[in-house]
């Protein structure tokens, strides 16, 4: 790699899914913690419910997020 002089660096972790308005238990839907989790299509436990972006339980980026939004689109689109 390379060497990148400066004086301050930020690292942040610890992004929380916003899952605990959604009433989630009662369309049966599984969570583990503040996320849902999802197979690699974006399904979750409950047919016909499906997940993506910061709510999941895959890595929380933007670009991963709108990324998984046009796939599930184009998947159930057929786009």
């Amino acid at each position: 790699g390379n060497k990148v002089d400066c004086d301050q660096v930020l690292y942040a972790t610890g992004r929380k899914g916003k899952t605990d308005t959604l009433n989630l238990e009662s369309a049966g839907v599984e969570t583990k913690g503040s996320f849902i989790p999802v197979d690699e299509y974006s399904k979750t436990n409950v047919d016909g419910i499906f997940a993506v972006g910061d709510v999941t339980d895959r890595i929380a980026l933007t670009p991963v997020a709108l990324m998984e939004g046009h796939s599930l689109a184009d998947t159930v689109f057929g786009g």
